[in-house]
């Protein structure tokens, strides 16, 4: 497995972590640079952001942002529909409903996203 650890560039500034460049290209719908970051380890397909304290997965983004095509490839990639993110305890289906991403409710319920999953706030 790759590290995701922040890394140094030649100049000495610290470079984003592969996680969160997934979450980048993920949020901008960039799914060349996410092949590309993914076919390097799959494992970020199900990895947390390292700089947002909300603990989401890439698949969050994608629900949040409505970028069906990331969703898709995360989905082909592993990601879990069942992940939670660490600030609200709630799967992507529920990021895509909250957000109005009706594309991405379909992506995730299609691939077992279970709908009567409950996050803090609707327990």
């Amino acid at each position: 497995m790759t590290s995701t650890a922040p890394t140094r560039d030649a100049s000495g500034r610290l470079s984003m972590s592969k996680v969160d460049e997934l979450h980048q290209a993920v949020k901008r719908g960039d799914t060349a640079r996410m092949r590309k970051l993914l076919d390097e380890n799959r494992d970020l397909a199900n990895s947390p952001s390292e700089t947002d304290a909300r603990g989401t997965s890439p698949l969050h983004v994608a629900a949040e942002f409505g970028q069906a095509d990331a969703a898709r490839m995360l989905l082909a990639y592993g990601a879990d529909v069942a992940l939670r993110d660490a600030e609200n305890d709630a799967i992507a289906l529920c990021w895509a409903a909250f957000f109005g991403r009706p594309e991405v409710v379909r992506i995730l319920l299609a691939a077992g996203s279970e709908p009567s999953q409950r996050n803090k706030s609707t327990a």
